[in-house]
């Protein structure tokens, strides 16, 4: 990794292309400004099983996409893909797409940033859904939020949509909490450690899918 100005830059191999991931480790505004190993490992994970994954075209959600590793990976494998987080990360996700993809490439890719907060009118955010996949990296971690971010799954989901969460369970109460809740109203799966990537961080990051019921 390498400090630059005020960003701390990490290099990510995604498929035939390295990605520059900007991150402000020490603004305290959101736990958005670093990149998470969930995220990290969910990018993994779906390069080891991409023949598993037709995504060319595919309408693709990132719900708390914080640096934005998550949403491009599925955007190098031709998904349209619509990058949300808080409107105070904006400018941090804004910078990551810029490092990473031309504007052209992003109209290309028919892909876009948007400010949204779980729980809220998605209409309003300029969220079309249903989505195909909805895909979130380490967005399980307060009490308060589990419930905006089911509501929000539902809202933009459908019987189709595949929903992808990786994530660490470092609260065991709130990890148990936001399973529960998702077992009301998904189909839930853990993801078979066989299929998972053969790095340490397997050890303690679940992947998870989900459709509605």
């Amino acid at each position: 990794m390498e400090q630059n100005q005020s960003y701390l830059r990490q290099r990510v191999e995604v498929g035939e292309r390295t990605l520059t991931i900007l991150q402000q480790p020490t603004n305290t505004i959101s736990t958005g400004t670093k990149l998470w190993s969930s995220s990290l490992f969910m990018s993994a994970w779906l390069d080891k099983n991409k023949s598993k994954f037709k995504l060319e075209g595919r309408k693709v959600l990132e719900l708390g996409c914080g640096c934005g590793l998550g949403g491009f990976s599925f955007m190098l494998r031709g998904a349209n893909v619509t990058l949300t987080d808080v409107e105070e990360l904006m400018p941090l996700l804004k910078a990551n797409v810029s490092a990473n993809f031309s504007s052209e490439e992003m109209k290309e890719m028919k892909s876009q940033v948007l400010p949204f907060y779980w729980g809220t009118d998605p209409s309003k955010a300029g969220l079309e859904p249903p989505y195909d996949y909805i895909i979130g990296a380490d967005i399980v971690y307060k009490a308060d939020l589990v419930e905006p971010l089911v509501q929000s799954m539902l809202q933009l989901s459908d019987e189709s949509t595949q929903i992808i969460i990786a994530l660490e369970p470092r609260d065991p109460i709130v990890f148990e909490q936001f399973i529960n809740r998702c077992e009301e109203v998904f189909s839930v799966r853990r993801v078979r450690k066989a299929l998972l990537p053969d790095t340490e961080d397997a050890e303690w990051v679940h992947i998870y899918q989900m459709r509605k019921k």
